[in-house]
């Protein structure tokens, strides 16, 4: 409790103090107009006249300077060594082309027409050729050489010559086989060379009689087979 009495009356004192000194200068300022503080005037800006007039500041940069148009390439007149010269070149490249269309045209014209096969006159009817039939013994169909035949068979089936060789073949001599070759009555068309191969292997074929439409061959293993000439089809003897 006195403590706190102690600290208060310091304030107390010191409060006082204060005040006595913040008067004693006032008055002091009072009596000595010197010790008044000197008042500093403000200064204005100064204006900055526009660029272009008098007084106004320069720029230091440097405008690029432009660049020079190009020159036009010079105008070169022709002379008659150059007319000449053109006149030359077209000539050439014309004649070229005019031998090179001579060339062409002569080459067609003498290229052979060839001459049309004459037609029949409406309603002929080509002779018939009469052929020998039964067995033959041709062993070559001319350039047919895949197999080695031992003899062959001409017959008349659905009116067309039907020639059928019997042999077998070149690379395996154990392979059966016939050809078939079926011609028009007149021999102005046929149709083959139809090969048919035996079921099994047995040996080359030789053909041993014809009847009915069927064709009896035997193989050098010893089997017979038969081939009916209207199906062109191997059946079972």
């Amino acid at each position: 409790m006195n403590h706190r009495r102690q600290i208060s009356l310091v304030a107390t004192l010191v409060g006082a103090v204060l005040l006595l000194t913040g008067c004693g200068r006032a008055d002091q300022l009072a009596s000595d107009p010197s010790l008044s503080p000197t008042p500093v005037p403000l200064l204005s800006p100064t204006p900055i006249p526009p660029l272009g007039s008098p007084g106004a500041p320069t720029s230091t940069r440097v405008p690029p300077s432009p660049t020079p148009p190009e020159a036009p390439p010079p105008i070169v007149s022709p002379t008659a060594s150059h007319i000449r010269e053109d006149i030359a070149t077209r000539q050439a490249a014309e004649q070229a082309q005019d031998q090179s269309i001579l060339a062409t045209v002569t080459a067609h014209a003498l290229t052979p027409v060839p001459t049309p096969y004459p037609q029949p006159p409406p309603g002929w009817v080509p002779p018939t050729v009469v052929l020998p039939l039964g067995l033959i013994a041709s062993t070559s169909p001319g350039e047919y050489t895949c197999c080695m035949f031992e003899n062959a068979w001409r017959g008349i089936v659905d009116d067309h010559y039907m020639l059928v060789y019997a042999g077998a073949l070149r690379q395996d001599t154990q392979q059966g086989a016939i050809v078939v070759f079926i011609h028009t009555r007149s021999m102005d068309y046929f149709d083959g060379p139809l090969e048919f191969f035996t079921p099994v292997s047995a040996g080359s074929l030789h053909i041993v009689a014809a009847s009915n439409g069927r064709l009896t061959l035997r193989s050098t293993g010893g089997q017979t087979f038969l081939f009916d000439t209207e199906t062109r089809a191997w059946v079972t003897p």
